[in-house]
Order: structure tokens, then C-alpha cells, then sequence
């Protein structure tokens, strides 16, 4: 059998808890980097394509809309 040490079991300890207390605000970094990047991407897409998208509009008469 092994013993346990009480000073191995505390840092074990601490660093799960670090870890756990680091998942969320990771995650959460994650998923805001995500989301600007697709937005991003929908931005530079309307930019590229707006002018078009007007004018169908226009021709549609649905232009007053907006």
C-alpha cells in the first residue's frame, strides 16, 4: 500500500480547484473569440455584397424597409 502524504493531497487539491475555477472563464474566452470571428466574417460579407443587396431591394421596392 502507499501512503498519503497530506501536503501532496492539499496541492492536488488546489490545483483541480484552479483548474476548475479557470474552466469557466476559459470557455467563456472561447466562445467570444468565436463569436466576434463570425461576425467578422458576416460583417466583411455584408460590406462586400451590400451594394447588391440594396439594390435589390430597390428593385423590389422593399428598399423603404429600411
Amino acid at each position: 500500500m502507499t501512503s498519503l502524504n497530506c501536503s501532496d493531497y492539499t496541492v492536488s487539491m488546489a490545483m483541480s480547484g484552479l483548474a476548475t475555477i479557470l474552466a469557466r472563464p476559459a470557455a467563456i474566452c472561447v466562445l467570444a473569440i468565436g463569436f466576434a470571428a463570425l461576425a467578422g466574417v458576416a460583417l466583411a460579407g455584408w460590406v462586400d455584397q451590400g451594394p447588391g443587396i440594396f439594390m435589390a431591394l430597390v428593385e423590389t421596392g422593399m428598399a423603404w424597409c429600411f
